[in-house]
């Protein structure tokens, strides 16, 4: 009987908690075609990419979303944070800083993206935002540009 009252009460509690909420949902891109996606907005902390409002530093690497990125050492961006840029073989990659710029490159990182083909563009990330729209606009630019978006300070 007791269990039964208790069932009771804690059963709208475990429906809540097992619903996919639409905030709370991956939106890592998981389809195989590349596409060029639009930035639409930005403010400190959230930006808008194709209608869905993501909240995390993220990634677009040809025409794919990969959100709540982490670098290793917080707001020093090194080689192994960008490992999947590499692989991709983007001809430019743009670093978005956060909002103040507070996202430095570890010393060297540029020369090792320019010995490997990669021409990397470090802006705060409302200008680095903009570039990427303006370079993905291109014919193909979709492809060829990746960015690396720190949302915050």
């Amino acid at each position: 009987m007791l269990f039964q009252r208790m069932a009771r009460l804690l059963w709208p509690l475990t429906i809540f908690r097992t619903r996919q909420h639409p905030v709370n949902a991956p939106k890592t891109s998981t389809k195989e075609e590349t596409r060029p996606l639009k930035i639409e907005s930005y403010r400190f902390g959230e930006i808008v990419i194709d209608g869905i409002c993501y909240t995390k530093d993220l990634k677009i690497i040809k025409g794919k979303i990969f959100d709540n990125w982490w670098r290793s050492q917080g707001h020093i961006l090194q080689l192994s944070d960008i490992l999947d840029v590499i692989a991709a073989k983007p001809s430019t990659l743009i670093v978005g800083t956060g909002a103040y710029g507070r996202m430095v490159l570890k010393p060297g990182l540029s020369e090792e993206l320019r010995s490997k083909g990669i021409r990397i563009i470090a802006l705060a990330t409302e200008p680095a935002i903009q570039r990427f729209n303006e370079l993905t606009s291109l014919p193909g630019g979709h492809n060829e540009v990746a960015i690396a978006l720190h949302l915050t300070c």
